[in-house]
């Protein structure tokens, strides 16, 4: 389907610092309770295990986030608003308390506009005692300022 697709989209070229070889973990932007509802599913987890099954098999899925509250969603809001409505946004799953050191970490998601939401996942997830995270998303648009590809 759909995910195979991007999934395969997103391994064409993956990141030169992902190694097929080392024991890492996928974790999943959460989606707004707003967003499931929409989708039915969660496209980041999705397109995790699809990553994983196709060429990372010695990574793990992690849901070790959880968002604090429904919010505006950052679709509806102007550049310079986003920041601001994702202060605070996520909270460690309370799970996640119980979860080893974490080595090497991928924050996998879909579209980064801002990138002021993985910034506040990213603060979580150095709260919860991550100390190597990479992020990896299918596709980013670009700045306002920025020339078009």
């Amino acid at each position: 389907g759909l995910v195979h697709a991007l999934a395969d989209v997103m391994l064409h070229q993956p990141p030169s610092w992902l190694s097929v070889h080392s024991a890492i973990h996928f974790i999943p932007m959460p989606s707004t309770r707003h967003r499931l509802q929409q989708r039915g599913f969660n496209l980041s987890d999705w397109l995790c295990r699809r990553l994983i099954r196709r060429r990372f098999t010695r990574a793990h899925v992690l849901h070790v986030l959880q968002g604090q509250e429904e919010r505006t969603p950052q679709s509806q809001l102007r550049r310079d608003q986003r920041w601001a409505n994702m202060a605070n946004a996520f909270v460690p799953d309370p799970k996640a308390k119980s979860q080893p050191r974490l080595g090497t970490c991928v924050l996998v998601d879909d579209v980064m506009i801002t990138g002021a939401t993985l910034m506040a996942a990213a603060t979580c997830l150095q709260e919860c005692g991550v100390s190597d995270l990479q992020v990896w998303v299918l596709a980013r648009t670009p700045a306002p300022h920025e020339p078009s590809p």
